[in-house]
């Protein structure tokens, strides 16, 4: 992999009820982040752009996770 491609992954997410797009757009506003609604099991895909699975945590725990709405997430990296 490049250095200077950003790494990628996949955070899977699931929300109460009704705040699909609530929780949309917050993730929009998120720098990194391409969230997309699903049908399925989960209910959101967000794609995230980073320089370092440390980055991609700190976007997941410090950012995503703390959005009203969300009670479960479920992460997938992207390999080179």
């Amino acid at each position: 992999m490049n250095h200077e491609e950003p790494l990628m992954a996949y955070c899977l997410i699931k929300v109460e009820t009704g705040v699909e797009e609530d929780v949309y757009k917050s993730l929009e506003k998120i720098p990194g982040v391409k969230p997309y609604i699903v049908y399925g099991i989960f209910d959101i895909v967000a794609e995230i752009r980073a320089k370092d699975q440390d980055a991609v945590k700190e976007i997941i725990e410090e950012k995503i996770r703390k959005i009203d709405g969300i009670y479960r997430t479920s992460t997938q990296f992207i390999l080179p």
